[in-house]
């Protein structure tokens, strides 16, 4: 949209540029409004150019030289229609602040850089979604930049109760059991006992396929592909991991008596070779039956929903078609956790809040690069006047008398002010919207000056602090961090076997498997503490870092409540270690 009018004023600058040359006087003061405001033209679609174009530092600096150039036409041109008695000292001036310019560009293109580039902008992902402040059907492809965030103006909250009741699955429900769900069903609803349902049927075609005797694995596997014999409401069939043909659910069922027919199968038929499968099938069900229990304990302390239903990738795809798995994710925080109507809610909330603190993330960065802006030109003005001052001597009356009276009282203050200046612009520890510990105390860095930094408090109080004070301090900057860990500690009965700390690892090691929050999960045996009792380790580490509360407290919450199942669920006596060890046994 810029390139071609840029390109026409160049071109009919040129022209009238090359008719001044070859005009005579008269014509040439006549040309000289016109080409001076062409001029002005031509600068200001540079400008344009330079900030809406994705160029490097080094091409956006120096495209300010175009500037310099029509400054030193501009001169050119009036020296041709009157006299100037210096015009090499003004041109050597031009040169100086050309120079001047360019470093104090190049310095705020990094810092600019350097500001936008750790803006946090993972929540702009569900921007293309939404019209007019609410979420559209029709998304837009294209991702949505700061800029364009911003200008859209303080965004307004979406209204999760709308959200929940067009979006939840209840009417792809009714009258639809588990028994009908598809393959794709199965992989977009995570519960474990629909994982564990489809597990437990290909064991059993494990068993067909492997350790029955050929006559009678031909027997039960007619039984499997005979269409007039299929029921949905026993099994679930996968087909990627056979090659038996899955019927459709209006015309078929299975054979009932297909489970009580395997399970008459006579033990001396298998193959002694296959025990080691046999073991392993074994270990998978018990397993997965315990994952079913978990899962269940879990479901009993949940509250109960306020409204029914839920929200799947399914029910998103009916508005949303092939975004429906992007706006899943989004929606979900890419937890496993189905969006029920309290976990959806969370989450929209969390997502307003997001949106607003970018927002105002994004504001506090812009006023702050305005500051820096205008105090890099104010240096560059001071020393271009030092410059000059100095090659022509000139030394202004009132400047000396100012000098001891106001500036050199006011040196403290613009020491103050400049090692403020270097903290923010290069050392550059935190910026707005950054969570951080400093002094043991949680805060979350709300805005940023030259001389101060806002930050808010855990518990909602805001402070100002002094960035003189901060600069002596040290600083854990929580977003700039990798995946964190927690490490939990407590005391286990040194009586536990073996087997258990193994079953409880399978455990954690199936919700590493299916839950994105969680990078790895170890046990590790600790101390023996008065001869009976085990100090045991377990370091949680999450894939992402815990800038964000909500999802740090949420996963480990989750983390404790299965935890906790599983302790209760496998018999492992447990103590905190803050309690007396006396009271284990009672």
């Amino acid at each position: 949209m810029i390139l071609v009018p840029f390109i026409l004023s160049v071109f009919l600058d040129l022209t009238l540029l090359f008719i001044f040359e070859i005009s005579n006087l008269k014509t040439k003061r006549l040309l000289f409004f016109p080409l001076s405001f062409l001029h002005c033209i031509i600068v200001y679609l540079t400008y344009l150019t330079r900030e809406k174009s994705p160029f490097n530092i080094f091409i956006k600096t120096f495209f300010r030289l175009f500037k310099f150039l029509f400054f030193f036409i501009f001169i050119h041109t009036v020296q041709e229609i009157i006299l100037i008695t210096y015009s090499d000292s003004l041109y050597t001036g031009l040169i100086i602040l050309m120079i001047l310019d360019l470093i104090r560009a190049f310095s705020y293109e990094i810092i600019s850089r350097n500001f936008k580039s750790r803006i946090s902008n993972e929540i702009l992902e569900i921007e293309p979604f939404i019209s007019n402040n609410s979420i559209s059907n029709s998304s837009t492809s294209s991702q949505v930049s700061v800029d364009e965030f911003f200008s859209r103006g303080k965004p307004v909250s979406l209204d999760y109760d709308y959200l929940f009741d067009i979006w939840n699955d209840e009417s792809l429900q009714i009258n639809k059991s588990l028994a009908v769900y598809t393959q794709e069903d199965i992989s977009l609803r995570t519960e474990a006992e629909e994982i564990s349902k489809e597990a437990r049927f290909f064991n059993k075609k494990s068993l067909i396929s492997r350790k029955i005797p050929h006559k009678k694995q031909e027997k039960f596997q007619d039984l499997i592909d005979d269409k007039s014999n299929i029921d949905y409401k026993n099994d679930l069939i996968d087909i990627d991991k056979s090659n038996i043909d899955l019927i459709d659910n209006d015309k078929s069922n299975i054979d009932s008596n297909l489970i009580s027919n395997l399970i008459d199968i006579d033990i001396d038929d298998i193959d002694d070779s296959s025990s080691d499968s046999s073991n392993f099938i074994q270990k998978k069900d018990q397993e997965a039956n315990l994952w079913i229990s978990i899962n269940e304990e879990i479901r009993k302390a949940q509250p109960p929903q306020p409204k029914s239903g839920r929200i799947t990738k399914k029910s998103l795809k009916y508005h949303f078609k092939d975004k429906s798995d992007l706006l899943y994710n989004i929606l979900s925080f890419n937890r496993t956790e189905e969006l029920n109507y309290l976990v959806f809610r969370d989450n929209i909330r969390q997502i307003n809040n997001e949106r607003e603190n970018l927002f105002i993330v994004i504001e506090c960065n812009r006023n702050l690069l305005s500051k820096v802006r205008h105090t890099l030109i104010f240096i560059e003005l001071l020393v271009l006047y030092w410059f000059i001052s100095n090659w022509l001597n000139i030394k202004p009356l009132l400047v000396e008398l100012c000098l001891p009276i106001f500036i050199l009282p006011a040196f403290s203050t613009l020491k103050e002010i400049i090692e403020s200046f270097l903290f923010i612009c290069y050392s550059h520890p935190y910026d707005p919207g950054d969570r951080i510990y400093l002094d043991n105390e949680n805060y979350i860095v709300r805005d940023i000056s030259l001389l101060t930094t806002t930050l808010i408090r855990w518990d909602g109080y805001k402070c100002y602090i002094s960035n003189l004070r901060i600069k002596d301090k040290s600083i854990t900057n929580i977003r700039r961090s990798q995946g964190q860990t927690w490490n939990l500690e407590f005391l286990i009965d040194s009586h536990t076997s073996d087997r258990k700390m193994e079953i409880l690892q399978d455990i954690l090691n199936r919700l590493v498997k299916e839950d994105k929050a969680y990078k790895s999960i170890q046990i590790h045996t600790g101390e023996i503490i008065d001869s009976a009792y085990i100090k045991l380790n377990i370091l949680v580490k999450h894939k992402y870092n815990f800038q964000n509360g909500f999802l740090m407290w949420n996963n480990h919450t989750k983390f404790l409540r299965i935890l906790s199942a599983s302790l209760a669920i496998i018999n492992v006596k447990y103590l905190p270690l803050n309690r007396d060890i006396l009271h284990m046994h009672k």
